[in-house]
């Protein structure tokens, strides 16, 4: 029998040893498997993960033969996933949990919350396979299919500039704040609205695009009844699904003390404290001369993060204007699942000086931050 464990492994940490065990007598002779295939000259105890590795995961498996065995013991499976270390959006955190999106190696920070759900503690910025600044392509490479007013669907993405611009950011800014979708690159939907053939392969499909108005309340009934009580996995990694506006609203309620997020339907600033509780606790230091990037400005108000979910101020990407908004560490603009309209979504604004939080709608043509949440 061979014991071994899994582990995450940073990219710049590579060669790594895997170490393990055998409980076997006398001589032994060793194979490595890799994602299932044996590895060439890989019959050593121990096995060094090589450098230059991808980010990504690797499932590995030790075979053993001593000489009291005829056949090929095997260990149990194990998972070596090597993060891109490089990546850091939002780790100001104090959230502990990680998970690593096995798609690109990006490794997030993750907190369960009063609702007792698993949350991303960082916004997502996962940007493969789409186009960043750019109007010309759906993520599989098919010309988009605007909406009625030109603005690009799926397949486009944004970084936030750093505070103070109006220009476009950089990659370097999606790892402070994360990347900003439209609702539909973030729910990975053609802009073809209400034609439930447009779905792409990784949506929910028991969903179908007349089942995502909800004009009421944010409760679980109203919700329920338009089969959408939970979001569809839509831009987030398997096991994680983007959160629907009543999913919001639970875990408001649940960091508030009562029910006045379920309660409500949209279009105003509500509770006392939930989005102080959700802010992360950094302000700006005035004697550096300008606004801190992910800081809040220096407030009353400006979160207390008393569960980890740090929420740090950010910019989002008006579509007529092609301006980004929400500069000098002001405001941050977090995107559900749930639409309002045929042109619209919920979502949820945090500002700098309120300890309360806008639960409004937005023009689905605009760009925001997305939190994914367990499906479990």
């Amino acid at each position: 029998v061979v014991h071994a464990q899994s582990v995450d492994v940073c990219s710049d940490a590579l060669p790594y040893t895997i170490a393990s065990t055998v409980d076997a007598s006398g001589a032994s002779t060793y194979q490595w498997l890799e994602n299932g295939q044996i590895i060439s000259n890989a019959s050593a105890p121990a096995y060094v993960v090589p450098s230059g590795k991808a980010a990504g995961q690797y499932t590995y498996i030790r075979q053993a033969k001593s000489a009291d065995c005829s056949e090929w013991q095997s260990s149990n499976e194990f998972v070596v996933t090597v993060f891109n270390c490089s990546f850091s959006a939002g780790t100001e955190t104090g959230a502990t949990a990680t998970f690593v999106d096995p798609r690109d190696g990006k490794r997030y920070k993750t907190v369960v919350m009063p609702d007792n759900k698993t949350w991303f503690a960082q916004n997502l910025n996962y940007t493969k396979g789409l186009v960043y600044n750019a109007y010309s392509y759906e993520a599989n490479g098919k010309q988009f299919t605007s909406l009625d007013n030109g603005i690009p669907a799926i397949g486009s993405y944004w970084c936030p500039p750093v505070v103070g611009s109006v220009a476009s950011g950089s990659e370097a800014d999606c790892h402070t704040y994360g990347a900003l979708y439209t609702w539909e690159t973030a729910m990975m939907l053609d802009g073809k609205y209400a034609d439930e053939t447009k779905m792409s392969s990784v949506w929910d499909e028991s969903w179908v695009s007349n089942n995502y108005f909800s004009d009421g309340p944010a409760s679980a009934s109203n919700n329920a009844n338009r089969n959408n009580a939970r979001g569809g996995r839509g831009i987030c990694p398997t096991g994680w699904h983007v959160p629907t506006a009543y999913e919001w609203a639970n875990l408001l309620d649940k960091v508030e003390g009562n029910a006045v997020f379920t309660s409500q339907t949209y279009g105003g600033w509500f509770g006392a404290n939930a989005g102080k509780r959700l802010k992360s606790n950094l302000v700006t230091d005035p004697s550096l001369g300008s606004p801190n990037a992910g800081s809040w400005a220096d407030h009353a108000n400006r979160g207390d993060d008393s569960y980890q979910f740090s929420i740090i101020p950010n910019n989002w990407r008006l579509a007529e204007t092609a301006a980004f908004i929400g500069l000098s560490n002001v405001s941050a603009m977090l995107l559900a699942a749930t639409l309002q309209s045929a042109v619209a979504n919920r979502g949820y604004n945090f500002s700098w000086e309120n300890a309360s939080l806008c639960y409004c709608w937005y023009y689905r043509s605009e760009s925001y931050n997305v939190r994914c949440l367990s499906d479990k």
